[in-house]
């Protein structure tokens, strides 16, 4: 989700030197910016179903297929993604960048 500039400018931001910096980035040719938040957390009895389109996938290995899957979802207006068992983790670095 994209944020407003005015709720951006209370997020902390902080210059990292080069060897710091090559610790939490593990790409090869990366932009040269680095997130690091926390991982939310749901369970079933926390999700709210409305009318929409939801998708269920089940063993997805890849995680760039995954993140592309997500990224094509989002901008189609799924209204959720639930993932099964065997389905590669949502936050494997691969995922989250083709995402």
């Amino acid at each position: 989700a994209l944020l407003s500039l005015e709720s951006m400018q209370s997020i902390p931001t902080y210059i990292a030197q080069d060897p710091v910096f090559d610790k939490i980035d593990n790409t090869v040719n990366g932009q040269g910016i680095v997130a690091i938040v926390s991982k939310p957390t749901y369970s079933m009895e926390s999700i709210s179903i409305e009318d929409g389109v939801y998708i269920t996938l089940d063993g997805v290995q890849d995680p760039g297929n995954l993140g592309t899957i997500l990224r094509t979802a989002v901008a189609a207006g799924v209204k959720g993604i639930f993932l099964m068992k065997g389905t590669v983790d949502p936050y494997n670095d691969k995922t989250v960048r083709s995402t």
